[in-house]
């Protein structure tokens, strides 16, 4: 049975847009996916130079409407920190459908956005 956190990357396509996306991190390392969730699918990205948090739509026909709008998630996210609520950075959003990186295809786009490193307890 395959890992469900591993997902076929191609990591060329997206190593090039980061280079000039977010050129300080560097080289990818390593893309791991999360594993569950219901709605966009989060990656762990590891580079030479810094982590992120990729997030991309899922695979697959999307039905319309902005449940898994990359750029608006990105604005909202943005607007969040400008009011100091508590909400990952977005570092870079990738609207170019010319940059497939999971699957020969992206579905629209993806962002990137900082990593934090937490600890949760229940």
């Amino acid at each position: 049975m395959a890992d469900p956190t591993v997902d076929p990357v191609p990591l060329a396509p997206l190593e090039a847009w980061l280079a000039s996306a977010l050129p300080d991190l560097g080289r990818v390392t390593s893309l791991t996916r999360y594993p569950g969730g219901f709605s966009n699918l989060t990656y762990h990205l590891r580079a030479e130079r810094g982590e992120a948090v990729l997030r991309r739509p899922p695979m697959g026909a999307l039905p319309g409407g902005a449940a898994h709008d990359m750029p608006r998630e990105a604005r909202i996210l943005s607007a969040l920190q400008l009011r100091g609520v508590p909400a990952p950075r977005p570092l870079a959003v990738c609207e170019d459908a010319a940059v497939k990186i999971i699957n020969g295809g992206i579905y629209g786009c993806f962002a990137a956005e900082l990593f934090i490193k937490a600890h949760f307890s229940s």
